[in-house]
């Protein structure tokens, strides 16, 4: 099954200077997934592997469509406010050395263009990143 998924990014570091965007490593066609799955809902899947420095960013994923690659029309949040800092904030933390998935929502189906891709926008620094794997999953079980 992991041949079926299309991958926006296996094991990408992201690391910022300042605040500011990473771009995904590749954009889907979106005639590719209209072809994976078809019929079923699909997700948008990120995952990560809790190594990431502990500092005072908070972490945005975002949904880019576009014409051309790699998309440059945000569409959607992914996630939202991921927080860095583990000993500062409650909730989903990206620095606690424990990995798995941080992010599954429905792939919207209007307002697709020709490209789709990911930005992983940072509100800080992130100088020692940890990795993030983002793909989409037609969810065929059942």
């Amino acid at each position: 099954m992991i041949d079926a998924l299309h991958y926006f990014s296996k094991d990408q570091e992201v690391t910022l200077g300042g605040s500011g965007a990473v771009a995904s490593e590749k954009a889907i066609k979106a005639a590719d997934i209209a072809q994976m799955g078809r019929g079923h809902q699909k997700y948008v899947e990120v995952w990560t592997d809790g190594n990431f420095t502990d500092e005072a960013y908070l972490l945005d994923i975002v949904l880019l469509v576009g014409a051309a690659s790699p998309g440059d029309v945000s569409l959607m949040e992914v996630a939202h406010a991921i927080n860095g800092a583990g000993a500062k904030a409650p909730g989903l933390i990206m620095s606690d050395g424990v990995g798995g998935m941080i992010a599954k929502v429905p792939l919207p189906s209007l307002n697709m263009e020709d490209f789709v891709s990911l930005s992983y926008v940072a509100s800080a620094a992130i100088t020692a990143g940890g990795h993030l794997t983002a793909f989409i999953n037609p969810e065929m079980m059942g």
